[in-house]
């Protein structure tokens, strides 16, 4: 229970500035606290943080995140040890530096891109593979194979994984030029934040994607996952090292697509819903989703002029509405099929959609997808997802999920 603050310094001379003093209450056991602080001018990049408690008690500090709120730059500063007068080396004040490693050749940034949907964010530690080529060993033509696991510790936080946020972690790898990517979250019993309640942390989390970019040669790597990774607890040995069936892994893309899905929904009576819609894209060269729509984009409609009214971009899906979304993927080919539907959620989510225009941006080549009938649990058939197949290859009629060919 021991009262505790914190300086920084900076790369600047004779710059320091102390953040605040924290109220031990915040800071009980596997806590996870938030503080705002304002200090009087700039401190230029951080090289440290100094931690000090009072002596009254112990404290172990697992460590520190500073994000700057005028330039969104995040430190990271693991600790990992004892602040307390009868444990350890007995120090009550503790220097935070970042590893030494994590400024050299060896330092990557890896970039995640949460989704922007309803229940997308999540809290918990993400456990992170990344797999590829490592060094090139003296006398050798090819790159030995690499792999470096580890748990990005500071995303436990409520801004790290939010809603739509893109957020950067660095780190040192062995792998040279990455393959695959693969992200687990491994979620927690619930934990303490600022307002000292306790919340129960999310079990999902929807992962757009994730970019790997040398900070010495600035090269980047992309990875599309436009997915849901699940969690598994971290009291499971099971989800830190050994049984990796729960991780999502996707390959490194050298070249991303992006296609351009606008949606119309028909113009009959109580035709609109405001549940949350998500579509997948099937192709032949792969598939993607399934991709909640949200937040619209004022870009080019079927008939070619830009639809981006702050009604359409607030009701998306509302009766006579068409809104599009962008869709982030490796590229998927031709395609040849689109699943489309919704969660049945909201106070009126019967829809009726009319139709679906899907456009790959870098070529500007086109597929329709006709519906013209209602995804509502209580209307026709009750069914709340389609599966649509391209105009030119069938009469536009949508085919009920899992139905086969011959029924």
């Amino acid at each position: 229970d021991a009262d505790a603050d914190a300086d920084v310094d900076a790369k600047q001379p004779h710059r320091r500035g102390s953040l605040v003093n924290w109220d031990h209450k915040l800071l009980d056991r596997g806590a996870s606290a938030r503080f705002v602080a304002t200090l009087p001018a700039s401190i230029g990049e951080l090289t440290a943080v100094v931690l000090r408690t009072d002596g009254s008690d112990g404290w172990f500090c697992s460590g520190v995140v500073v994000v700057d709120e005028q330039t969104h730059r995040r430190y990271a500063f693991r600790c990992e040890h004892w602040l307390a007068q009868d444990r350890e080396d007995g120090q009550t004040r503790r220097v935070v530096a970042p590893p030494r490693d994590e400024a050299s050749e060896t330092a990557w940034d890896l970039v995640l891109t949460t989704g922007a949907g309803k229940a997308a964010s999540a809290r918990g530690m993400v456990r992170v593979v990344i797999e590829g080529k490592g060094r090139r060993r003296s006398g050798k033509t090819r790159r030995e194979g690499a792999k470096d696991d580890f748990v990005l510790w500071d995303a436990d936080d409520k801004t790290a994984l939010a809603a739509g946020s893109e957020c950067t972690f660095r780190r040192a790898l062995r792998v040279r030029r990455p393959t695959h990517v693969s992200l687990g979250l491994l979620a927690g019993k619930g934990r303490r934040g600022s307002s000292g309640g306790s919340d129960d942390l999310d079990e999902r989390w929807f992962v757009e994607k994730a970019l790997l970019r040398h900070c010495a040669t600035g090269k980047t790597f992309a990875c599309v996952f436009q997915q849901w990774v699940l969690s598994k607890s971290r009291d499971d040995d099971a989800a830190e090292a050994g049984d990796d069936q729960w991780l999502c892994r996707e390959a490194v893309v050298e070249n991303v697509a992006s296609y351009q899905v606008s949606v119309r929904t028909s113009n009959e009576r109580f035709a609109g819903t405001d549940a949350e819609v998500s579509v997948s894209l099937t192709g032949t060269d792969g598939s993607v989703g399934p991709v909640p729509l949200v937040s619209p984009s004022a870009v080019p409609s079927h008939e070619g002029e830009a639809k981006g009214t702050e009604h359409t971009k607030k009701h998306p899906f509302a009766r006579g509405a068409e809104a599009s979304f962008e869709v982030v993927s490796r590229p998927l080919g031709e395609l040849v099929g689109l699943e489309i539907g919704h969660d049945n959620s909201g106070m009126g989510p019967g829809w009726h959609l009319a139709d679906v225009l899907v456009t790959a941006v870098a070529s500007a080549k086109q597929w329709r997808f006709p519906c013209n009938r209602w995804l509502a649990s209580d209307a026709d058939d009750g069914l709340t997802w389609l599966e649509l197949k391209p105009a030119q290859d069938t009469e536009g009629e949508g085919k009920s999920k899992g139905e086969g060919e011959g029924e």
